[in-house]
């Protein structure tokens, strides 16, 4: 039977029709189809693991997006393999996980064996639309889970976040990456550990048994790596391959199970596996030493893990301008081998030299085997820092010593050693350096005394202690020398503080309204003072410090007594102490008793030496004070504004 063309063609045609009806068909449904089991395709990944079961393979066809996703207990006892093909799973949907803590991306309960491969696990939502919680976890794993060729990361929004968790069954994390939470969007300086945030969590929890954690391959663990114990049931972490941007911190319980061999809890970590736990930049380091080895003036150090090492040694001049500053990103450094110091003198945590500007922030330092946690000759500056000495083998500790350079303590707590005759820090002007500055600010603590000192007695370019803001539980301690150079040199050695810093005085000492603040100068001293003439001013104007007292002066005083008149806003006034005139001016002139009273002040109870300023009359005001020199070492007390009457400033009675 012939057909004709006619017929043909359109049976062609109808038959091409077809066809394309069928492909678009096709088409269509294969935009929408992100996943495939045994070739039942899906679209949506979710659907995918919802339908699966015990042995099956889901092939993941495309990127996608969704909410995040459960799997029941037991569901998969023999296997799950979800193959992501290299695409990428964002969770951008509802979070997952147990009532009231729908907070997860991926939820994997017990009872199962699950494999991911080769693709991307990460999540844009940061708020649980149903319960506005942030999402905590990518994944919290129950089951026996292994990513192999994956990347897992999340967003960084609030505090405790960890990318993976996992606490129970066996984990293996081979040939993959895991990204501590990323908190970039509140500014390049900011990582997960200033948020207690970590890549991984390793816990025993509840009645789980037990759980472990191997890294192998050339995966990479960017971020703190945290094991905790709540029940004190074995754990195991096993570091085959593979390196670590960040520290492994471990909760007291998890350190208690580590201790106890009957346990059964263990951290392995093989020889060709890194932990790297400081950065410059994008270079790593396996040893914070290595890192401060390497920095250069202007230089920033993160410290990325917690770790333990060497002490630290900073040269003279190493950061001279543009400085160091070390971010500990809420990290803790140990130092607990090899300590540092000048020749000879090696047991301190951190030896800091002169001519070298340094910050160090947001960390913990401490350690057991240092003398002194921080030697310091440096411009430097502690902000939101934790120095923390335990060494109870030795006492006389200075946790901070501060002998040279301008040193700010903000939002920083500083503890003592807890060993007789430690001191939380000191203000030390020592040696020939030329001085030393000392500021507490912000919400800081000092757990501890404070100790005030100057070698030789020598002010050189003078020291200060100035106490703003914060809280001090301890005392002020001023060593001999201290207050040889502030009774001396009282313009260049200051202890101050802010009224509203509540700090008692040093025995002996007062807290003086010094116009910003409170000044610390001597109290006065009932033995020997300069009183207001004629009972003008009821009590005493000036009087001796007490570390002066009477008979110290009768058995020793080598020099004698000395009053200076300090006149204010009057034109070349003349000064008259015992007949003895002498020309005042707009400054200050000292008259010595030596000329009049031979013996000396302290040798003669019963005279009275008057001082009067010519040119004045009653009422107006002069300030003065007295001062002795005691073996070449002078000892003054405060200048007191006093009234004169009829030109006499006061009357002193010795």
């Amino acid at each position: 039977m012939r057909t004709s063309k006619k017929i043909v063609s359109l049976v062609l045609a109808v038959m091409m029709v077809v066809t394309m009806m069928s492909v678009m068909a096709v088409s269509a449904s294969a935009a929408g189809d992100v996943a495939e089991i045994n070739g039942t395709k899906y679209e949506s990944l979710e659907a995918a693991f919802a339908a699966a079961v015990d042995g099956d393979t889901i092939t993941v066809l495309a990127d996608s997006a969704g909410n995040g996703i459960v799997v029941p207990q037991d569901k998969f006892p023999t296997g799950l393999i979800v193959d992501f093909g290299g695409y990428t799973y964002t969770v951008s949907g509802t979070p997952v996980g147990s009532t009231g803590t729908e907070t997860i991306g991926f939820q994997l309960l017990k009872g199962n064996k699950i494999t991911f491969y080769d693709g991307t696990i990460t999540a844009d939502c940061t708020v649980n639309p149903r319960n506005g919680k942030y999402l905590m976890r990518m994944i919290q794993n129950y089951s026996d889970l292994t990513l192999d060729g994956m990347t897992v990361s999340m967003v960084g929004a609030y505090y405790d976040q960890t990318t993976m968790a996992t606490a129970n069954g066996s984990t293996t994390i081979k040939d993959s990456t895991i990204n501590a939470p990323d908190f970039s969007r509140y500014g390049s300086a900011y990582s997960a550990s200033d948020f207690g945030g970590a890549a991984l969590n390793e816990g025993t929890f509840s009645t789980y048994q037990s759980v472990s954690v191997t890294v192998t391959g050339h995966s990479v663990i960017n971020g703190d790596v945290k094991i905790d114990d709540d029940n004190n049931k074995p754990f195991a972490l096993n570091l085959e391959g593979g390196t670590i941007n960040g520290g492994i911190t471990l909760d007291d319980n998890a350190q208690t199970a580590i201790d106890d061999p009957s346990v059964g809890a263990s951290i392995d970590k093989g020889d060709n596996f890194k932990v790297y736990v400081a950065k410059i930049g994008n270079t790593y380091y396996e040893k914070v030493t290595d890192a401060f080895a390497t920095a250069q003036d202007g230089d920033k150090i993160d410290i990325i893990g917690d770790s333990k090492g060497a002490g630290v040694k900073v040269v003279a001049g190493r950061f001279p301008t543009n400085g160091i500053n070390v971010n500990f990103h809420e990290h803790t450094y140990t130092i607990d081998s090899t300590l540092v110091g000048s020749t000879g003198y090696e047991s301190q945590a951190f030896h800091l030299e002169k001519n070298n500007k340094i910050t160090l922030g947001y960390g913990t330092i401490t350690s057991e085997n240092a003398r002194m946690l921080v030697q310091n000759y440096s411009d430097l500056t502690l902000k939101n820092m934790t120095l923390t000495p335990n060494n109870p083998n030795y006492n006389n500790y200075y946790t901070l010593s501060n002998n040279c350079g301008n040193v700010v303590i903000n939002n920083t707590t500083i503890n003592a050693n807890p060993t007789p005759g430690s001191f939380a820090f000191d203000v030390c002007r020592y040696s020939n350096y030329p001085s030393v500055n000392v500021t507490v600010k912000g919400d800081s603590v000092i757990n501890g005394d404070i100790e005030v000192s100057a070698s030789k007695s020598e002010p050189k370019e003078g020291f200060s202690l100035t106490l703003e803001s914060g809280t001090m539980n301890g005392d002020i301690v001023l060593d001999q020398t201290a207050k040889n150079v502030m009774d001396a040199t009282p313009e260049k050695a200051k202890v101050t503080k802010k009224a509203s810093f509540a700090q008692d005085a040093p025995e002996g000492y007062e807290w003086v309204d010094g116009g910003s603040g409170q000044v610390l100068q001597r109290a006065i001293d009932d033995q020997a003072w300069i009183k207001g003439f004629d009972n003008k001013i009821s009590e005493p104007a000036v009087r001796i410090w007490t570390n002066i007292d009477r008979a110290y002066l009768d058995a020793h005083a080598s020099d004698y007594g000395y009053v200076v008149a300090k006149v204010s806003g009057k034109k070349q006034a003349t000064a008259n102490f015992s007949l003895l005139t002498a020309d005042g001016g707009n400054g200050q002139k000292v008259i010595s008793c030596k000329d009049t009273y031979n013996e000396g002040v302290g040798h003669d109870h019963t005279k009275d030496i008057t001082l009067k300023v010519t040119g004045m009359g009653d009422g107006n005001q002069v300030a003065a004070r007295f001062y002795y020199v005691i073996n070449g070492v002078t000892y003054y007390a405060d200048y007191v504004n006093v009234q004169t009457y009829d030109g006499i400033i006061a009357s002193y009675t010795v």
